[in-house]
């Protein structure tokens, strides 16, 4: 008889664990209050070694039993050997349940699953009333990611839906919650006002499970002052009127323990160069911070608190730098993007035709993303480089905090042709200006010397074309005029030979001329 194949024996080995073990029993979820006990219900008959894992780690054992005793593995964890023997494997929870424990066990008999069971915890709902400009404290303190959902009241406000992502250290909120938010072992949302108002729930994002409700109600009118503006590199003073006879300080809005500067009743101390409190201002309840040096790493929300109360909240923005740039064709523009935010490049047209308006390109430190039509043009270094520029590039650039949507700086950039450049008009000018003068000068006093001589070349050639070729037709007619002319002239008449001055022609030259008088013998 053939022997059976490896795989053969695999699949008979399923087929009698089913029959002799029946399908895997799944109780239902099993749900608990938190820090409650918890017994997850296994029935079913085992002669050989039952024990109780985590689903997703079958070789971490929590509690086993066999035939002589049981075993509680880990802490916590334990099965009773009674129960055991009448076939009631039910593993029992005994440290107080927590959200850590949720999720799924098993229950194997001799490897065998016999049981699934899942653990949750009934969601808290916690009832929160509270004052504005107070903190919302959430509790996050899970091991899995967790989101934060936000809805309404029904008052005017922020928009419903996920608003937060807690992943261990890591905190990612909506932009209109970033400033406000912070994250220790809880999260934080500050500067509660009547509009926040609404239920917050936290939810485990793997498994969609609701672990925490908050009903909030705020009260009462929003405390702080409008934003501080102020020119880059100027001081900025944040006002902060309270009387407090404890501790008073100024931090960063997200970084609580931060401390900037700080008021006690013997003194005041700057704890971070720049920033200053005037102790005689904080005996009369002038708790307003200094800043000596503002410049963009210095923007955002600063807090002002007595005894670890908040009394204000002020924001500073420095003043967007505007600047105005003409240049030539094939220039480069350089912006500059010196802030430690992620800042996004703006570009509005001035009505040529060229490059669509709206956003070109994104610095975030050290890395550039650009449009393709940009990407061949563009460079970083400290600055932000457009290589090339054209009339078409003319326009309004604009240097927007990314996150903020605040406006660092603006350029309103001309591009102008090299023929149609105001510099390059004004060389043009100049130079016609000085070379006419110029030559009016130099020409005077040389133009006729140069102007004679090349008229006596020309006479030359024309003389010698002349001689060439209408010489012979010219003889005789010249022979006439010769002789017509000295047989008017008185003056030959007189002159010489009593004949009426004898002529003799030259018979080398065919032309008549006056022949010289003979001396008296």
């Amino acid at each position: 008889m053939p022997s059976c194949s490896p795989d053969l024996w695999f699949l008979m080995l399923i087929v009698i664990s089913t029959l002799t073990t029946g399908s895997v029993s799944d109780p239902g979820p099993v749900k608990v209050n938190l820090h409650d006990s918890a017994t997850l219900p296994c029935s079913e008959r085992c002669s050989g070694s039952a024990r109780w894992t985590v689903f997703h780690k079958c070789s971490d054992t929590l509690a086993e039993c066999d035939q002589t005793s049981c075993r509680s593995v880990k802490e916590g964890y334990q099965m009773v050997h009674d129960l055991y023997l009448k076939g009631n494997l039910s593993l029992i929870i005994t440290d107080a349940a927590d959200f850590s424990k949720r999720g799924w066990y098993t229950c194997d008999c001799d490897l065998a699953d016999v049981c699934d069971v899942r653990l949750q915890i009934e969601p808290l709902n916690t009832t929160v009333e509270m004052m504005a400009s107070e903190s919302l404290i959430l509790r996050v303190d899970v091991s899995n990611a967790v989101d934060v959902i936000y809805n309404s009241a029904g008052i005017p406000g922020p928009s419903s839906g996920q608003i937060c992502t807690v992943d261990g250290p890591s905190l990612q909120c909506k932009p209109e919650y970033t400033q406000r938010s912070s994250l220790t072992s809880d999260l934080e949302l500050r500067r509660m006002t009547p509009s926040d108002s609404g239920v917050y729930t936290v939810m485990d994002s793997r498994n969609k499970e609701v672990l925490h409700t908050y009903t909030v109600t705020v009260q009462g009118s929003v405390s702080g002052n409008g934003p501080v503006k102020v020119k880059l590199h100027d001081s900025a003073t944040l006002s902060c009127s309270e009387r407090c006879s404890g501790l008073a300080r100024w931090t960063v809005f997200h970084k609580r323990s931060d401390t900037l500067a700080e008021c006690d009743q013997t003194s005041c101390r700057s704890v971070k160069e720049g920033y200053l409190m005037i102790h005689d201002e904080y005996l009369k309840g002038n708790l307003s911070l200094i800043i000596t040096d503002a410049d963009f790493s210095k923007r955002g929300w600063y807090t002002c608190d007595c005894d670890l109360k908040d009394v204000s909240d002020v924001r500073l923005q420095i003043e967007p730098l505007n600047t105005t740039v003409e240049m030539m064709a094939s220039e480069s523009l350089i912006l500059s993007v010196d802030v430690s935010d992620a800042v996004d490049v703006i570009y509005n047209s001035a009505g040529i035709p060229g490059p669509s308006s709206g956003q070109i390109c994104t610095v975030d430190g050290p890395s550039l993303q650009c449009k393709p039509e940009y990407t061949q043009r563009s460079s970083l270094t400290s600055d932000l480089e457009l290589r090339r520029m054209t009339p078409s590039d003319s326009g309004v650039y604009t240097v927007m905090d990314s996150r903020n949507k605040e406006v660092i700086r603006t350029y309103t950039v001309t591009v102008q042709d090299v023929q149609q450049s105001s510099i390059w008009k004004d060389g043009y000018q100049k130079g016609n200006s000085d070379g006419y003068q110029k030559g009016s000068e130099d020409g005077y006093r040389n133009g006729l010397g140069i102007g004679a001589g090349v008229f006596g070349i020309i006479a030359l050639a024309l003389g010698v074309i002349l001689g060439m070729f209408a010489g012979p037709q010219m003889r005789p007619l010249m022979d006439t005029c010769v002789q017509r002319i000295r047989r008017e002239d008185p003056l030959d008449r007189r002159r010489g030979d009593p004949s009426g001055g004898l002529q003799a022609e030259d018979m080398e030259s065919g032309v008549a001329l006056a022949r010289a008088p003979q001396p008296e013998s």
